[in-house]
């Protein structure tokens, strides 16, 4: 594509042409170095592990029961955990 746009802009045909052969090489230089890796590892998203200080805190909070000032305080206990 960029081939064709130099050659509406005007750019002397001699360019051109070392730009195509440079393009080949490229291409078949990429052909050759094409390495197949394995594909990456999907981490778990749910994985039990040991309830954690933050874990046992979020659930011990009722959000029924608790009020902005007390909400506030527990963000900060958490926010000290993490």
């Amino acid at each position: 594509y960029g081939l064709e746009v130099a050659r509406l802009a005007g750019i002397p045909k001699s360019v051109i042409g070392l730009a195509q052969t440079k393009l080949h090489q490229l291409e078949s230089e990429a052909a050759n170095q094409v390495q197949i890796s394995p594909p990456p590892q999907q981490q778990e998203l749910f994985i039990e592990s040991a309830p954690s200080a933050l874990n046992e805190l979020l659930e011990s909070i009722d959000l029924n029961e608790t009020t902005p000032m007390e909400a506030m305080n527990l963000l900060n206990e958490a926010k000290k955990l993490l």
